[in-house]
């Protein structure tokens, strides 16, 4: 606003600050004792006082740079204005380091500021697998294939595994085709000799 120290008789113009909108307003000094108590002595051009409805409206500009806008997150950041604040949280299947979500600030530049969120994968828990089994089935995260095998003295086909969403959203290793089910070579042997007593 240029109205600070505006004096009697002379104009001033109230516009929106920077990082908001809105309709400029031309107003003047008139001092006088009912528009000292309405509009801190100010009228519009027109005369006409200046009322609570007549003071510009003004909005935020929509902040378009620097969106958080991350692999594995979600955000709730289109369309904010100078001033308000945005949050944004893993999807499932990922994390968020420390919390679960992160706020956003849009600033009067048009950019939204705050720490960078770090979101990673969500990890899936090891499978136990009895001690016939050897695996590289560890620590994996989303997405992710590992193998399980049998060790020596059994058999049976490898078998993959990968991390994924379980039915209640939560990431776990999951066979690809079937789990594997290890049996003893000296069993099969016997099973398969086909030799009568």
């Amino acid at each position: 606003s240029s109205c600070n120290g505006t004096l009697f008789g002379r104009h001033c113009m109230v516009k929106c600050s920077i990082g908001y909108h809105g309709h400029p307003m031309a107003l003047k000094c008139d001092a006088a004792e009912d528009t000292m108590m309405v509009g801190a002595g100010f009228v519009q051009t027109s005369t006409d006082p200046i009322t609570a409805h007549s003071v510009p409206q003004c909005d935020g500009n929509e902040c378009l740079y620097k969106i958080p806008d991350f692999k594995g997150g979600n955000n709730n950041c289109a369309g904010k204005g100078t001033g308000e604040t945005c949050i944004v949280w893993p999807m499932k299947g990922y994390t968020m380091a420390e919390r679960d979500n992160h706020s956003c600030t849009c600033l009067s530049s048009g950019r939204f500021t705050g720490d960078v969120p770090r979101i990673s994968p969500a990890l899936c828990a090891d499978l136990s697998f009895p001690d016939s089994v050897g695996t590289d089935c560890h620590n994996k995260t989303m997405n992710t294939s590992c193998w399980s095998f049998c060790r020596i003295g059994y058999e049976w086909a490898a078998k993959q595994y990968k991390c994924l969403l379980d039915g209640s959203g939560i990431a776990a290793l999951v066979p690809t085709d079937g789990s594997i089910d290890c049996v003893s070579s000296g069993r099969r042997l016997l099973e398969n000799s086909g030799s009568n007593c």
